[in-house]
This record gives C-alpha cells, structure tokens and sequence, in this order.
C-alpha cells in the first residue's frame, strides 16, 4: 500500500492513484476546503474522499504541529484496494455496529455526548468488531463554527463517518496513551448533571478536589490543566479509566463542569502529569505494536496539546525517528481507542487529555 500526507494542495508528487483520501481542515477553512474537494473529486472520481474538522493540524513535516496557520487543510492519502474497505456516514440515531462489514474501523464523530459513548460500548460488546480508533472533530477555540464531518460533497454536524477496513488484507493497531497517573483514592461521585459534577462522597466537588490539588487555578482550567480519571467501579484498574478535562468551576457552587457527561455512580481520581522520562517510556509502547511499513493517523487531544506545548513536536519527531512512518491529523476535541496498558483492554472509550494512534499497513502475508 502506497501512502502520504500531503500539506499543500499539491498532489502531483504523490506518485499513485488513490482511493481513500481523509482531509483534515481547520473548523475556518469549510469554504475553502470545499474549493479544494471539487478539484479532487475531478481529479480522483473513483476515490473516497471523506474529512473531519479540526482546531489544529499534524502533518509529517516540520513543525508537525501548525502554529502560524501553515497547514489549513492536510490530506492523508493512500490506495488501500477497492475490495478491502468501505466507508459509512450515520446519524446520532442509527445502529453503527450494525453496519460495519469489516472488524476494523477508524470513526470519526462530529460530535461527542452519551449517544457517542453507546455507539462505543456497543462497539465493546459486540464479537463482530475487534478494533476501533478515531476522534471527535475540533475547531478552533475562538471560532463560532460548529465540529463538523465531511462526506460526499456536504458537511454534516451530528453524524458519524466509519471507515471500515478488511482485516483479512490490511492490519489496524493503535493505542489511546495519556500521560497522567491517578492520585488518591477512589472518591465516589454522589451529585452530577449531565456535565456538572456537584458533590462527591456527599460534600462540595470543587472542595474535595482542591484537598488534594490545592487551590484551583482556573486560568489553568482554561487550558485544560486539571484532568480527572473518571470510572463506574472503585476497583478496577485505574490506569485504563478514561480522562474527563475541567472546562470551568463555580466557586459559588461548590461545583465543576467536565468535558463530557457524567454517568451515574461513576467514581474519580485526580489526574497528575507523568514524569518526562515516564512519558517517553509509555510513548514507546507505541514501538512495539507499530506494523512494518505503516501509516499513522495522529488524534491529539487539544488539552494534552496545552499541556505538552513544545514537548508535543518533541514526541512527534521522537515517533517519525523510531518508526519512519507518514502521519497526519489534527487536535481533537475527545478520543477514541482502547487504552494504552500493558494488559490487555478491550474497551473501545471516548478519552480526554490523550495521544491516539491509529496505524495501518497492509497485512504481511507471511
């Protein structure tokens, strides 16, 4: 399989035909990228052109991560057979899993709730589906644009778009890696709604939580600095469990508002930055699964890009040396994938605060 990221429209150096193009734009950059996808699609009638909007993009050339607006549309490309892969766009409301051919899927959502999340653990329980990775659109964040994916010529705000690849011809890995360790006990959550969590083990959430990070500071909360481990049960591992990023606090309250839902009787841990040494350590898990000759689809979450600043170009350049793969993709605004953990995990989550990776190669027939 021939493959490549291209960050500047010009695709005549690609070398190949292809057949699955996935553009990543920034959530400004609809109406030029629709410019774009005309001249595509008269230039590949027979590709599947698909795309998802994004608050920043990744692409695999330096600086990897835009900071000046130097990648508004990147295209991941490849000619992955005809036979081997089918895409899929589906609303909020309809069976996905039903849908899926193939036991492999990339997914990508344009929006994140507890719709999404059933998807997903339909997605766990099912014997049908073995791998799933993906993320949940962006934009930037002083933009007035809604999260968006792209199918056929139109954008859609409250569906999801599923790429569904033949196991049997091609190989999909992956890993969701957070660069967090749980502190604490586990502290029961015993007052939510819908995203705000009031109280937990029956006292103020916002008290119990600054007992163990002292006195929020919430232009730190603005940049997604006080993550929290969020799961339904005080005893299971907390290492795989799902991040959940503060938005705001209401001191008034006593309360805090998450990224993402709250579910009943769910149980919290506070989330506390890894070491460098230990980030670098888990990044290398990443090593050992990485097909020979693969892609990468980057799925960076916009609060861990807050968190690593320069550190992100940094792990970036450490993955492009390690395992010499073309990547693209954009900072997201939630994850999706199985944890990064030396046990096994076969839950497909929504993540916060993550690194998500999805590789694929085609199959060594060997």
């Amino acid at each position: 399989m021939h493959y490549k990221t291209v960050s500047d429209n010009n695709f005549k150096h690609i070398g190949f035909a292809p057949t699955m193009i996935i553009a990543f734009y920034r959530g400004s950059q609809k109406r030029a990228f629709l410019n774009e996808y005309e001249q595509l699609h008269a230039c590949y009638p027979d590709a599947e052109i698909i795309g998802c909007s994004s608050s920043v993009n990744i692409a695999d050339e330096i600086p990897y991560v835009e900071t000046t607006e130097q990648f508004p549309v990147v295209y991941f490309c490849c000619d992955m057979k005809r036979d081997a892969f089918v895409v899929h766009l589906s609303s909020e409301e309809e069976n996905i899993e039903e849908k899926q051919p193939y036991d492999q899927v990339i997914l990508l959502s344009s929006f994140a709730s507890p719709a999404l999340e059933a998807h997903l653990s339909d997605f766990s329980r099912s014997e049908k589906i073995t791998k799933v990775y993906g993320a949940v659109a962006g934009v930037e964040l002083c933009s007035n644009e809604h999260p968006s994916v792209f199918y056929n010529g139109n954008f859609y705000e409250r569906h999801i778009l599923s790429w569904c690849i033949d196991s049997e011809q091609y190989v999909l890995e992956g890993m969701s890696m957070h660069l967090f360790r749980p502190a604490g006990i586990p502290l029961e959550i015993t007052k939510a709604e819908h995203k705000t969590l009031y109280e937990i083990n029956s006292l103020p959430a916002l008290d119990v939580i600054e007992e163990i990070t002292g006195k929020i500071d919430e232009r730190l909360v603005g940049r997604f600095g006080y993550p929290l481990f969020l799961q339904k049960s005080a005893d299971m591992e907390w290492s795989n469990a799902p991040l959940a990023s503060i938005v705001s606090v209401n001191r008034e309250q006593g309360s805090i508002q998450l990224y993402r839902d709250i579910h009943p009787k769910e149980y919290v841990k506070v989330g506390i930055m890894l070491s460098r040494q230990d980030q670098l350590r888990r990044l290398g898990r990443l090593y050992d699964i990485a097909p020979k000759k693969s892609a990468a689809l980057m799925f960076h979450c916009i609060g861990i890009a807050e968190n690593l600043k320069m550190m992100e170009y940094l792990y970036l350049e450490e993955i492009k040396q390690h395992i010499d793969v073309s990547f693209a993709g954009f900072h997201s605004f939630g994850e999706i994938g199985s944890p990064a953990s030396r046990k096994p995990a076969d839950d497909i989550l929504l993540h916060n605060q993550t690194i998500t990776v999805a590789l694929i190669a085609k199959k060594d027939k060997g």
